[in-house]
């Protein structure tokens, strides 16, 4: 991206449109690719930051949905993308435990498979992304059981 730009751009300056057409052509070999416009207005042109709600739904089916973040008596602004992030999703789970599950939540809700005899999954793994994860009560408690009794298995996600 850096020498598209810079040759492209060499003796003038580059607008914020014209970087994100340069990285949108270099990242066009990439599996699951996003619009760099699209992802970066989602972060700059509203307020705030999502919360995700991860929820394993049986089997090995994920649902991951996204709400707005709110401080306790915040008055909610308008926004002109509805509060709708182009969130980085990573995860692991007691079956994938590498780092590199990763998949794009864009919608209100995205559901998904991980490998069978899913027990439990951790959102933003190695805290990767600006956002903050909610669980349902089961996997809150799997983790919490996890981290009374296993804590090491965390410390082996990080590294």
């Amino acid at each position: 991206v850096s020498t598209v730009i810079l040759t492209t751009y060499e003796y003038s300056n580059a607008k914020q449109g014209q970087l994100y057409t340069a990285i949108n052509e270099t990242a066009k070999h990439m599996d699951q690719a996003i619009d760099i416009g699209e992802f970066m207005g989602s972060w700059t042109l509203q307020m705030g930051y999502p919360i995700v709600h991860v929820k394993l739904t049986g089997g090995n089916k994920v649902q991951v949905s996204q709400t707005k973040y709110k401080f306790p008596g915040e008055v909610e602004a308008e926004s002109p993308l509805g509060y709708k992030w182009h969130i980085p999703f990573w995860y692991q789970t007691n079956e994938e435990t590498g780092s590199n599950n990763f998949l794009w939540v864009s919608d209100d809700s995205v559901e998904f498979e991980t490998k069978d005899n899913t027990k439990w999954i951790l959102g933003n793994s190695l805290a990767r992304g600006f956002y903050r994860v909610n669980y349902d009560s089961e996997n809150w408690e799997k983790i919490i059981d996890l981290l009374h009794n296993s804590h090491t298995v965390f410390h082996e996600l990080i590294e």
